[in-house]
C-alpha cells in the first residue's frame, strides 16, 4: 500500500510492522470467525442494488477538472487557515480531540487537526501535517457509505483510476441510512507510517469487540487538503487483517 516516493520528500518511507513474521493473522480467518461483512464492504466496494445517486451514473467517471491553479495544491480554500508547525509523526492523539458522529459511528476530530469546516457531506480544512492526514481518512472513509458520496469523491478522493473505478461500482450500492444501527465496529487507534508535505501512509487501528484489526490507507495532499488515494480497482484498503495487540500504535482512548 506504500505510496511511490518522489525524489524530493522527506518522508521515511518504512516496511510496515504489521507485515513481519508473527505478527498478523489473515483477514479471510478474521472475516470467517467475526463475520465483518460490514467493515469488508466498505474497504472493497462491491455490488449490490441501486444508489440513489444514480442517476449520474451513466458517466460515472465524468468529473470536472478543476483549475490548473487549484491543481498545484498550492492554496488553501479561502477561510482554511491550520497550525501546520508541527511535521513529525504524532505519538499521542490531540490534547482537543473529540469524537463526532457520522451516521450512528463516531470518528475522531479536532479543532486544530482538523476538520475545521462542516458541509456535509465534506468535513474539511485539515492541518497539513501528519496529524491532519489521519483525521482526513478517518473523515472521509466514514462518508462513503452514506448520500452525497459523488461530491465526497470529486473533493476528497484523489483523481485517477482508482477514483474512477469507485465511482462506477458505488453508484451500483445502496445508500446506507443515516438512522441505520451501528456495525460494532470502533476507531481504537492509529500509526503513521510514512509522512512527508506531499502524501502519507497510514494504518487504522479497529476494534470489533475484543478483537483488533488493521486497514492500511494512503493520503495525497491536493487542491489544499488531504485527499484519499484509492487502489486501482477502487477500494481505499486491502481486507481487513487481524492483529495480535495495540503494540505500535497511538491509541485515540475514550
Amino acid at each position: 500500500m506504500a505510496l511511490r516516493r518522489d525524489k524530493d520528500d522527506s518522508g521515511e518511507w518504512e516496511k510496515p510492522f504489521f507485515h513481519q513474521r508473527g505478527w498478523l493473522i489473515s483477514a479471510g480467518f478474521l472475516l470467517a470467525m467475526l463475520g465483518l461483512a460490514g467493515v469488508a464492504a466498505l474497504s472493497d466496494v462491491g455490488d449490490s442494488g441501486k444508489s440513489s445517486d444514480t442517476q449520474h451514473s451513466a458517466s460515472p467517471s465524468a468529473i470536472p477538472s478543476k483549475s490548473s491553479e487549484s491543481r498545484s495544491g498550492s492554496k488553501r480554500p479561502a477561510g482554511c487557515r491550520t497550525d501546520d508547525s508541527d511535521q513529525d509523526k504524532p505519538t499521542k492523539p490531540p490534547a482537543d480531540m473529540r469524537w463526532k458522529n457520522i451516521g450512528s459511528e463516531t470518528v475522531p476530530t479536532s479543532p486544530t487537526a482538523g476538520p475545521l469546516k462542516y458541509n456535509e457531506p465534506i468535513w474539511s480544512c485539515f492541518a497539513h501535517t501528519s496529524m491532519g492526514a489521519v483525521m482526513a481518512v478517518h473523515s472521509i472513509i466514514q462518508h462513503i457509505p452514506y448520500a452525497g458520496w459523488r461530491e465526497l469523491a470529486e473533493e476528497q478522493m484523489a483523481a485517477g483510476e482508482g477514483r474512477d473505478a469507485f465511482l462506477r461500482k458505488r453508484a451500483k450500492e445502496e445508500d446506507r441510512p443515516l438512522s441505520a444501527p451501528s456495525q460494532g465496529s470502533q476507531y481504537a487507534g492509529f500509526s503513521v507510517l510514512a509522512y512527508s508535505k506531499k502524501q502519507a501512509s497510514i494504518v487504522i487501528l479497529m476494534k470489533f469487540s475484543e478483537v483488533y484489526f488493521t486497514l492500511p490507507v494512503d493520503a495525497k495532499w491536493q487542491d489544499g487538503d488531504w485527499q484519499l488515494v484509492l487502489r486501482k480497482d477502487g477500494s481505499y484498503s486491502p481486507d481487513p487483517t487481524m492483529v495480535n495487540g495495540t503494540n505500535g500504535f497511538v491509541m485515540w482512548g475514550n
